[in-house]
């Protein structure tokens, strides 16, 4: 009896792990799903990881936001961004991961000492003639945000000062400016932001290397951004150059949707 006990016992111990695997997948869970898109700008098949809110309802607009980096940052920012939600501090959003492909030449302007670079403009081109069509087609998109860390963070800076209208704000933790000079003239690297009302959002930590170049843009903007773009500049103490990355993002996320909506003198 006591054999015939054990073997029942055991038995149902076994099924349980396979009946719990056949569960439905709930949006509480998952993270998202990939696809992906054919780009003529590129001339690459580029993949795409989307996270939809668990409230998402296709008659409703949903804030758009694009996560560079996306193999790195797709799983930890989008559960992070439906924390933000749950918490009331922001909106629900939809959010699309990005993964690289090369990074270091993908998204760098024309830079004269660097061969192959100039590949920017086929990034923003890509975005604005195939990735927003395409999401456009298939979600319900209201504002759209980019992030981007550390060279990817420099690159939505390039982004918002050469087609500020492509994003309704700009989050860049931890930017890299070394390549700066070379691209914007100091005295005009504002200019077209002033035609358009942008939100921009940058952080640092206080533990890693600040260059000259980042000083210096840290100046420039105090002293010249026109009063239609709406900053932030914050430093998170004892946050080093990576670990900045999502306390900075989930910081500018909150100074997008309640941030002041203008310019303080």
């Amino acid at each position: 009896m006591k054999k015939l006990l054990f073997l029942v016992a055991s038995i149902v111990v076994l099924a349980y792990p396979a009946r719990a695997q056949q569960l439905p997948d709930s949006v509480y869970v998952k993270t998202g799903f990939i696809t992906s898109i054919r780009s003529e700008h590129l001339d690459q098949e580029r993949k795409l990881f989307i996270h939809l809110p668990v409230d998402y309802d296709s008659s409703q607009p949903f804030p758009l936001v694009i996560l560079l980096d996306g193999e790195a940052s797709f799983k930890a920012f989008a559960s992070a961004t439906e924390l933000m939600n749950w918490q009331k501090l922001i909106p629900s959003c939809i959010v699309v991961g990005i993964p690289n492909v090369d990074r270091n030449l993908d998204y760098a302007p024309y830079l004269e000492r660097v061969p192959n670079s100039g590949r920017a403009e086929k990034m923003i081109a890509f975005y604005k003639e195939e990735l927003f069509p395409f999401l456009e087609s298939r979600f319900n998109i209201g504002m759209k945000i980019i992030w981007g860390h550390s060279f990817l963070g420099f690159f939505t800076i390039y982004v918002m000062l050469e087609e500020p209208e492509l994003f309704d704000a700009y989050l860049a933790t931890s930017p890299v400016f070394r390549f700066l000079d070379q691209v914007f003239d100091p005295e005009t690297m504002f200019d077209k932001v002033s035609d358009n009302e942008v939100r921009f959002y940058m952080s640092l930590g206080g533990e890693e290397l600040v260059t000259e170049a980042t000083r210096n843009f840290a100046l420039k903007l105090e002293s010249d951004a026109p009063d239609s773009l709406i900053w932030e500049f914050s430093v998170k103490p004892d946050k080093t150059h990576d670990s900045n990355a999502i306390i900075g993002y989930m910081d500018g996320l909150e100074f997008v949707f309640t941030g002041p909506r203008q310019k303080q003198d």
